[in-house]
Order: C-alpha cells, then sequence, then structure tokens
C-alpha cells in the first residue's frame, strides 16, 4: 500500500495508508476528522458525580429508592453505565452489611436497657465506660458460668454434673 500524499500538523507526511485518491481517510474527509475526534473524547471524559440524597442511618427501604433513582438515571441517559455499575457494586456492599449494623445497633440498645452496659454521656468520661464495660464483663460471665451449671452444653459439662448428682 501507498502512504497518504498528505501532510500532518508538523508539516511532516502522512504515515496512513492511501485509499483511491491517493489521500488516506481523514485527508479526504477532514470535516469528518474533528467529529470522530470528539466522539472519542467523549467516551474518556470524568464523570461529574450524581446527585442524591442519602440518609444518615440508611436502612434497606432507604437503599432500595437509591437503587430505583439509579437505575432511572441510567434509563434516561443521565447516569453513564459504567458509574451505573460503581454505584451498584457500592449498593450491593450496603446489602451485605446492613444487617450486622443492624444486630449491633439492636445489641448495644438491648445491653443499654438492660443496665448491662451504661453509654457515658460525654466522651470526656471514658473511664465511666471503662468501669462499666468491666463490670459487665463480670456480670455476664457470672450469668454465663450460672447458666452452664444449670444447662451443661458439652460432654465435660455433662460428666461434671452427673458427678455431682452422683455425689450429692
Amino acid at each position: 500500500m501507498k502512504p497518504c500524499i498528505g501532510k500532518t500538523k508538523t508539516g511532516k507526511p502522512c504515515r496512513a495508508a492511501a485509499g483511491p485518491g491517493g489521500l488516506c481517510y481523514f485527508h479526504a474527509n477532514p470535516e469528518n476528522a474533528k467529529t470522530l475526534g470528539q466522539i472519542g473524547g467523549m467516551k474518556n471524559r470524568k464523570f461529574t458525580g450524581i446527585d442524591m440524597q442519602v440518609p444518615d442511618n440508611i436502612t434497606a427501604a432507604d437503599l432500595c429508592k437509591l437503587e430505583v433513582q439509579v437505575v432511572r438515571g441510567l434509563l434516561s441517559g443521565d447516569i453513564p453505565a459504567r458509574e451505573a455499575t460503581a454505584v451498584a457494586q457500592m449498593f450491593n456492599l450496603l446489602h451485605r452489611h446492613l444487617p450486622t449494623a443492624d444486630l449491633e445497633k439492636r445489641i448495644a440498645l438491648l445491653e443499654e436497657a438492660s443496665g448491662l452496659v451504661s453509654m457515658p454521656t460525654d466522651e470526656s468520661e471514658p473511664h465511666v465506660a471503662e468501669h462499666d464495660a468491666h463490670e459487665s464483663t463480670i456480670h455476664r460471665y457470672a450469668l454465663l458460668t450460672q447458666r452452664q451449671r444449670k444447662y451443661p452444653t458439652t460432654k465435660v459439662d455433662n460428666e461434671k454434673t452427673d458427678d455431682k448428682t452422683a455425689r450429692g
């Protein structure tokens, strides 16, 4: 194939393959070169972000509403597919962690309500939380050992209780 007879912007000979008229596609159709370059540049554009209202304490219901917003944005063309995929991955991560976070929150509320752990009202009182945590641990251990005596859970525990009942 013969090279194009056209010149580059720097004045050097064009190294592209020549078409039927002796010029490459871009030298034969200079008006299309700009349009094709813009299309390529649009693909490399960085996405500026999605304007979504995300609540601080997100629930599964809130997450479903956000997913619907992303799907609508994707279908309307406001959100590119690549960004919608990234957001969907983040939603999947949140879906996996929501049950654990919910359980932790519920346990903390139950502990606070039962009086086993009293949370300090001010961060300037860490010694209160430390003391309460220590007392709570001792209380839990005492409850656990009482339960194990009443309801043995392992073979060794069963043997211990059998020995005590045989002697007593």
